[in-house]
């Protein structure tokens, strides 16, 4: 037999405990079950938030070292990750344990060193350096938000 548990409700919080009772039966499932989907994804979330990332850094001269800071991968650097003008330009961007965004940069062929860049949101990455928006939306869903790319079609 599962165990009950009571959730005592702020009155300021009575219309989304309303809409999740709406969305929960739409999907044909109980209130509980949706909770407990919605809890183990955002912990999932919370306890990937602190990992160790490090990236491999290297200036103009050839000397290498490692910088690290916590927090979590919104896309992984990734060789098919490109942007920009030079084909051979890759990154990754990552959500700093303190909210920032950082952006790592580097070369698939070794043609500049790499960079580490720090933001204080998705849109100054974005306008700083030149990123697109399929980028910016899947790094903007991955932290749980939802972006509308907009076509002047």
């Amino acid at each position: 037999m599962s165990p009950n548990k009571t959730l005592y409700i702020r009155d300021v919080d009575v219309a989304i405990w309303e809409r999740a009772e709406k969305a929960a039966d739409r999907a044909r499932q109980p209130i509980s079950q949706l909770v407990t989907g919605l809890l183990r994804n955002h912990l999932e979330q919370l306890e990937t938030a602190d990992d160790e990332i490090t990236v491999d850094m290297r200036d103009k001269d050839g000397r290498e070292w490692t910088e690290a800071f916590r927090g979590q991968w919104l896309i992984k650097p990734n060789d098919d990750n490109r942007f920009g003008s030079d084909a051979g330009a890759c990154y990754g961007i990552a959500q700093t344990a303190k909210g920032k965004i950082a952006v790592y940069q580097y070369h698939v062929n070794d043609g500049w060193p790499p960079g580490l860049h720090v933001y204080d949101d998705l849109d100054e990455a974005q306008e700083e350096l030149g990123l697109d928006d399929e980028s910016i939306a899947a790094a903007a869903s991955a932290m749980g938000q939802r972006r509308v790319i907009r076509r002047d079609i």
